[in-house]
């Protein structure tokens, strides 16, 4: 029998599929790399200073190994880059790769009920939406600075970070469903990857696991077992921090961490926007919880998303830095991914729902299906909108 199937469970169409969407992202990211403004071209300086001996590692060092080795790769095949350019390609690859796996996993994990074409542009949808930007653009003139994004075009170890993260997050809720061993074991090095690629997402990770593993398993030997790698974690990121506040920081001025209440919100915005830019940032599943709150409150993965988000929120208004890195924003990109999970929740559960209640012409039920459905798209729309902003503009503020 002929099967359609052909790698990772994806159709011949899929995959062709997959792969225009893999190349129109790697020449997106080309053109922001090398034309617009933001960190993508200093991480790739980043990277082939490293790699010439001028400077040290940093402590989230993955993405800047990966970008020497494919700069290897390529330099074997052309002569004629030069090793700022090939650095450059070699991190708009790894990036587009990381955004088409974003994409795939959501693809593979939206209902398949909706129809082939509906379900791959409702998995296109979660690469371009962010935050409404009100009322910041009104105040301020930004899109991006003062809102809680959860996609992020500027900022590559961010967007390289979202696999691990997502994979990270699914892993954990199938663990507190049901508890494995083995499952214990991809865990850490789910922990590893994400803490050398990025630290943000295992920030919130480490403490909202930790609470619903003692929620579901109370103090048995289950426990104790999923604190391997909520441990073992902490000890890598306590050496990361050794090495990038210590050994091999990346200027010679002092720089710590400090807790200091809403500085780093009010360097760019005035704090009176927060709470407005919270809700028109996360106006989708702040609306859709809302809608059915009777069901889902007691549902443990949206509790879960939920509280990362709150975590998320809790560390960004209070930890900031001193020193050359005051203005980074560096604590603030733990929000992006959980950010992005509280809409993926609420779109998978609102698509699951709406088939269930299709039949219902209640006005209650009417609201709950348009409503949800008309925010979202505001949602994408504003993305879109953003994205061509940032093209043409070359500034992703």
């Amino acid at each position: 029998m002929k099967t359609n199937k052909v790698i990772f469970g994806f159709s011949k169409k899929e995959v062709i599929q997959i792969s225009f969407l893999f190349i129109l992202l790697f020449f997106a990211y080309s053109y922001l790399t090398f034309l617009a403004k933001g960190d993508m071209s200093d991480h790739a300086c980043f990277a082939r200073e490293a790699l010439e001996g001028k400077m040290n590692y940093f402590g989230n060092f993955i993405l800047y190994i990966l970008i020497n080795f494919f700069s290897f790769c390529l330099s074997i095949f052309s002569s004629l880059l030069s090793l700022p350019t090939i650095s450059k390609i070699s991190l708009s690859f790894l990036l587009a790769a990381a955004t088409t796996y974003k994409f795939c996993w959501t693809y593979k994990n939206i209902p398949q009920y909706s129809g082939e074409w509906k379900r791959f542009l409702i998995a296109l949808s979660m690469i371009f939406i962010v935050a409404i930007p009100i009322p910041t653009i009104f105040v301020t003139g930004c899109w991006y600075i003062g809102n809680f994004t959860p996609n992020v075009w500027h900022n590559s170890t961010t967007i390289f970070l979202f696999p691990f993260a997502i994979v990270l997050f699914a892993m954990s809720i199938k663990q507190l469903e049901n508890f494995s061993n083995r499952r214990n074991l991809w865990l850490l090095l789910l922990v590893f990857l994400n803490i050398f690629v990025k630290p943000s997402y295992f920030f919130v990770w480490v403490c909202v696991y930790s609470l619903f593993l003692l929620i579901k398993y109370g103090l048995s030997s289950k426990f104790f077992k999923g604190l391997i790698p909520v441990i073992v974690g902490i000890v890598f990121l306590f050496i990361q921090y050794i090495w990038i506040y210590y050994f091999f920081p990346p200027t010679n001025d002092e720089a710590s961490i400090i807790i200091k209440p809403f500085q780093s919100y009010i360097f760019y915005t005035p704090l009176y926007i927060l709470p407005w830019a919270l809700i028109s940032s996360l106006l989708f599943p702040i609306l859709y919880f809302v809608l059915n709150f009777k069901r889902l409150y007691k549902n443990s993965t949206f509790l879960f998303v939920f509280a990362s988000f709150f975590v998320a929120l809790i560390i960004f208004i209070l930890l900031g830095e001193t020193g050359p890195r005051e203005k980074d924003l560096n604590f603030y990109w733990q929000i992006v991914p959980t950010a992005w999970l509280c809409f993926y929740i609420s779109l998978v559960d609102y698509l699951k729902n709406k088939r269930q209640l299709k039949q219902n012409d209640s006005l209650k039920i009417k609201i709950n299906n348009y409503l949800p459905a008309v925010v979202f798209a505001i949602h994408i729309i504003t993305g879109v909108a953003y994205l061509g902003m940032y093209i043409l503009t070359k500034n992703y503020v």
